[in-house]
């Protein structure tokens, strides 16, 4: 009489820490998927584009430093070569002129 309560003793512990697993299981499961929604690229880009948000001294800097920089590519790189039509030449003369007018503010 007494092995079969032993028994049942067992069992209930079997299922109580089974029922446990798969709780765990489960937390595991939605914590993996937290951290890699976290460690997305396009998920700290986000985050890094609110940050910057919050600070208006540092979103000029950026902005000023893009504008320069896409300035120097189009002035002194090659890009503008490939406009071979007079058409063509003037209007990457003109973008090339406005980049450089608007970098200078």
């Amino acid at each position: 009489m007494k092995t079969t309560t032993q028994e049942q003793l067992l069992m209930e512990r079997i299922i109580s820490l089974q029922t446990q697993q798969r709780s765990e299981l489960h937390q595991l499961k939605i914590q993996f998927h937290t951290a890699l929604q976290v460690l997305n690229p396009f998920s700290i880009i986000k985050t890094s584009l609110i940050e910057m948000d919050a600070v208006p001294n540092l979103k000029n800097v950026v902005l000023n430093g893009l504008v320069n920089l896409t300035s120097h590519y189009l002035g002194k790189n090659s890009l503008l070569g490939i406009f071979q039509k007079p058409i063509y030449k003037i209007l990457g003369t003109f973008v090339n002129g406005f980049a450089n007018k608007f970098s200078l503010k």
